[in-house]
C-alpha cells in the first residue's frame, strides 16, 4: 500500500474518527477543529504541522513521527506519547489538556507545555532537560528518574518531586510553589 502525502494543506473541522484513516504522511499543514478521538495514527508522519482545538483523545501513536508539531488547545487526554517513533521527535503544547498521557522515557529536551493540564501524566525516565511547564497543572504527574536539569517550573502548579530521584540542577521554580519540593520529606512551609 501506498502511503498518501499532503503538503502544505490546510484540514478544518474534519473527524477523522469517521474515516478509515491509514498511514499518511503530512508536512507543513495545519489542522484547526478536527476530531482524532481513538483514531489509529500509526505509522503516520507529521512534519512541521500545527493543530489547533483538535480532539486526539485516546488516539493511537505506534511510531508515529511527530517532528517539530505545535499543539495549541488540544485535547490530548490518555496518549501515549511513549510509542512514537523517537527519531526526531519535537513537539510543544500551549493551553491543551494532557491528563493521563505518557511521555516515559523519551527525550524531550527543550520542550514546552506552557498552561496545560497535565494531570496524572507519565514523565518517568524521561529527558526534559531545558523544559518550560510554565503555567501547567502537575497535580499527580510522575517524574521518577527524570532529567529535570534547567527545566522551568515557575508558575507551574501541583508539582510533587522527589530531589533525590530526579535531576534538578538548574531548575527555576517559584517561591510560592516551592512546597511541591518538600512533600516527600513532610516539611510544611506557612
Amino acid at each position: 500500500m501506498i502511503k498518501r502525502t499532503y503538503e502544505d494543506e490546510v484540514f478544518t473541522k474534519i473527524d477523522f474518527s469517521n474515516t478509515d484513516f491509514s498511514p499518511t504522511d503530512y508536512e507543513d499543514c495545519v489542522f484547526t477543529d478536527c476530531r482524532f478521538a481513538n483514531v489509529n495514527l500509526s505509522k503516520s508522519t507529521f512534519i512541521e504541522c500545527t493543530f489547533n482545538q483538535c480532539d486526539f483523545s485516546m488516539a493511537q501513536v505506534i511510531n508515529t513521527s511527530f517532528q517539530n508539531v505545535e499543539f495549541i488547545m488540544c485535547k490530548l487526554m490518555g496518549v501515549h506519547f511513549k510509542d512514537c517513533k523517537p527519531f526526531l521527535l519535537s513537539f510543544s503544547f500551549k493551553s491543551c489538556n494532557l491528563m493521563y498521557a505518557s511521555f516515559y522515557q523519551l527525550n524531550l529536551k527543550r520542550a514546552n507545555f506552557i498552561d496545560c493540564n497535565l494531570t496524572e501524566s507519565d514523565f518517568i525516565e524521561t529527558n526534559l532537560e531545558s523544559a518550560n511547564f510554565s503555567g501547567s497543572n502537575l497535580n499527580m504527574a510522575q517524574f521518577q528518574y527524570t532529567n529535570l536539569e534547567k527545566t522551568d517550573f515557575r508558575g507551574a502548579l501541583n508539582y510533587s518531586i522527589i530531589l533525590n530521584e530526579n535531576k534538578i540542577n538548574g531548575c527555576k521554580f517559584s517561591k510560592d510553589e516551592i512546597h511541591g519540593l518538600l512533600t516527600e520529606h513532610n516539611i510544611f512551609i506557612e
